[in-house]
């Protein structure tokens, strides 16, 4: 029967190179194998032209490629490794080839190099050059595109291949965990507070660990709710730096910028020295003006600078006296958080040197209070180029938070839980602040959470639930739908953020979620308070606002507790007396149903049932399931800042802040829970808390973040910030005969 097809005829001639020897071209030719041998080694001696043609031709037809010298003995080894690396300039493959040599020497072996040069005609080329000498194997790690030839070389010799795979698998390869390295980046920069990400790669067409790569990249930014892109540069040299330079300088974000004002009467030089000082100080981490000020005009053009640098904060630096008009209707056309500093003398001689900048800083608080406008001032804002560096410092959180609340959208489902009025407060006061509201039905929230359903994004939630919590930790049986209602809540974010740029959740958790939803949403909320966006539990609105501030200044993950119980005398006496430097009524215990980061729990944490709810809502005696759903440990020991701002039943805000720690001694007890220690707690409790009239809700940061929680309060007007007094500082309510 005829063949049909010119890939059978290839296929055929294939299996006849693979066994094609000397003598079955000589029988073809109709010559003798030593006088093949002899054309083969060009030594034709007197062969005429017509057998040259004649050999010539059968290797032509049949593909024959002859054997290095020393290997007409198929059974022998060689000792020899063949190895292809694209581009040996390039560490990642030197440091590959130093390896493999070693390793290589060690077992009696020698290598045999070549080098693709990413193209993939050489590595082609590469590959039948190898083989022809004879090696005993084969390493590649190269660009691709040679898939089938890689395929046909394993079915003849052992082939290992370095971070990189071919189309169908098949061949024995050593690679990286691309996948949960990428999405291991992507959750570092997110943590940090990243909000648009960008991976540059070189072209993946032929890299199936590029293509891998950048499919992680993509999944983990739909999985996480963030903005971002794959870039891939064409080409390397100029064009593909100018486009890395491009891109980068596209993805910058927005930058801090600094505007030195001098008054006409003083040397303009000096505030600009002083400005060049400080940005050195600052290691570039400003942008420095190159507009000075000394009157309106100047202000504008400033302003109009530093818009365009893309710069959201202001550190506007009075380097001598400064003009007071212009200097501060600066903070009134830039619009963002500006903060007033001054330079301290000492750089110069008092005559001529000597700029008076102590005395300019009254006027200009004086003039920013005459027209109402807000600045932030430090503590004490006269300073050396290094000590303003410093407040710069402390500026940045505190400018990050005052424009992440101007940018704040707060999301609710549903009204308070029956009896938790203490979740109830006047939405008047983030009005005053600038956040808007969304309030919307936990029916709402129900219908887009069952569109949800079969989400294709499902599973790749559900693997990250499995690695972030490991395995026997979870409830198999409740991935999916948890892994649904993390999606439904990060589309109705990304949804309904509208002209804001940052989203908060409030929600209301019980008694009915559990039981229409099919689980508890503790370990769901834990994860988005994660990526910084917080989820407060029984729709409390502001216990959601302090959370998204303190993550704004900390720039990590937040958590909502209940200031929730005593510590029992025997624990203290058992385990914290004597070891730490707190009385029992300096320490409390911290809890709520399962709501807290999973990095911020012990290592024993788990997804468990709510115990509290179990009682409520399941038949007595009955095993946990619609309950099932809380992250439970002990909170791990740390550093802490508890807070809150609060409005109170007149419309006033008010907050208070306490620093203290979690103390490393095991509650004994279930949920995310911890035992917390703040000096004169007991005081505190009294004069503030129970005196203020706050709810039991608290924010906790991980860390001590007081003095920046204050600044931020005080910037944005609240004007009673209560805090852990010492002993020394009675309350105003505190009885002095007790």
């Amino acid at each position: 029967m005829p063949k049909m097809a010119q890939t059978a005829d290839n296929w055929e001639t294939g299996c006849a190179m693979a066994q094609m020897r000397i003598k079955d071209i000589a029988a073809e030719a109709g010559v003798s194998p030593a006088t093949v041998s002899r054309y083969l080694n060009n030594r034709p001696g007197q062969m005429t032209e017509e057998t040259r043609a004649r050999i010539a031709a059968v290797i032509e037809r049949t593909g024959y490629r002859p054997r290095a010298a020393a290997r007409n003995l198929r059974s022998s080894r060689t000792n020899l490794i063949g190895v292809i690396l694209a581009d040996i300039a390039n560490p990642f493959s030197s440091a590959m080839l130093e390896g493999l040599s070693a390793s290589a020497a060690a077992r009696g072996c020698s290598l045999m190099t070549a080098i693709s040069g990413n193209d993939s005609a050489k590595e082609a080329e590469s590959l039948t050059r190898l083989i022809d000498a004879s090696v005993d194997g084969l390493v590649v790690n190269t660009c691709g595109g040679n898939d089938e030839a890689i395929a046909a070389a394993a079915g003849r010799l052992p082939v290992v291949l370095l971070d990189r795979d071919v189309a169908d698998g098949g061949v024995d390869l050593v690679t990286s965990n691309n996948r949960e390295l990428v999405a291991g980046l992507v959750a570092a920069l997110a943590a940090a507070g990243s909000e648009r990400l960008c991976l540059l790669t070189e072209a993946s067409d032929d890299s199936p660990v590029r293509r891998e790569r950048a499919k992680a990249f993509t999944d983990e930014l739909s999985h996480r709710g963030l903005a971002g892109e794959v870039v891939t540069l064409a080409d390397g040299g100029a064009t593909g730096v100018g486009r890395l330079d491009e891109t980068i300088r596209g993805y910058a974000g927005k930058k801090l910028g600094l505007i030195a004002v001098s008054r006409d009467c003083f040397p303009r030089t000096l505030s600009e020295m002083r400005r060049a000082n400080i940005a050195k100080a600052c290691e570039g981490g400003v942008y420095e003006c190159p507009v000075t000020v000394e009157n309106e005009a100047d202000m504008l053009k400033a302003v109009a600078d530093v818009k365009a640098a893309d710069c959201n904060a202001l550190v506007v630096f009075l380097g001598n006296f400064g003009p007071e008009t212009p200097e501060t209707l600066i903070a009134k056309y830039f619009e963002g958080p500006c903060m007033f500093v001054a330079a301290a003398e000492g750089d110069g001689d008092l005559i001529n040197g000597r700029g008076d900048a102590y005395c300019g800083m009254l006027n200009c608080s004086y003039n920013l209070g005459m027209r109402h406008l807000k600045g932030y001032i430090p503590e004490y804002p006269v300073g050396t180029a290094d000590d303003i560096a410093k407040m710069i410092a402390d500026f940045i959180p505190i400018a990050r938070a005052v424009i992440g609340v101007k940018n704040l959208k707060i999301i609710t489902f549903g009204p308070r839980p029956q009896d938790f009025f203490a979740c109830n407060a006047p939405i008047k006061g983030l009005y005053e602040l600038g956040v808007e509201i969304e309030e919307n039905s936990e029916l709402d929230l129900l219908v887009s959470y069952k569109a949800h359903a079969g989400d294709a994004r499902i599973p790749a939630v559900c693997e990250d639930m499995k690695k972030e919590m490991g395995e026997g930790r979870y409830y198999a049986d409740m991935l999916e739908r948890m892994a649904q209602f993390e999606l439904t809540l990060l589309d109705w974010a990304e949804g309904h953020k509208g002209a804001r740029k940052y989203v908060a959740f409030a929600d209301k958790c019980w008694p009915a979620f559990p039981e229409q939803f099919g689980f508890e949403p503790c370990y769901v909320n834990s994860r988005l308070a994660s990526r910084g966006i917080p989820v407060a539990c029984e729709v409390d609105i502001y216990g959601a606002l302090s959370e998204y501030i303190g993550a704004c200044i900390s720039h990590d993950a937040v958590t909502l507790l209940d200031i929730n119980n005593s510590v029992p005398a025997s624990l203290y006496e058992a385990e914290i007396k004597g070891k730490f430097d707190y009385t029992l009524t300096d320490t409390f215990m911290g809890f709520h149903c399962g709501n807290t980061p999973s990095c911020k729990l012990c290592a024993d944490r788990a997804v468990k049932y709510q115990l509290i709810q179990h009682r409520l809502l399941e038949p007595a005696g009955s095993e946990p399931d619609f309950t099932r759903g809380t992250l439970e440990a002990d909170i791990a020991a740390s550093d802490i800042t508890f807070y809150r701002l609060q409005c109170d039943s007149d419309g006033v805000l008010r907050s208070y802040i306490a620093e203290g720690e979690i103390l490393p001694v095991h509650t004994g007890s279930f949920g995310g829970i911890g035992i917390f220690a703040i000096h004169e707690m007991g005081r505190f409790y009294r004069h503030v808390l129970v005196q203020k009239r706050y709810p039991h809700h608290g924010a906790v940061a991980f860390g001590h973040y007081g003095k920046l929680l204050f600044e931020v309060f005080k910037f944005l007007g609240v004007g009673d910030i209560a805090y852990n007094q010492p002993k020394s500082l009675p309350y105003p309510t505190e009885n002095p005969f007790a």
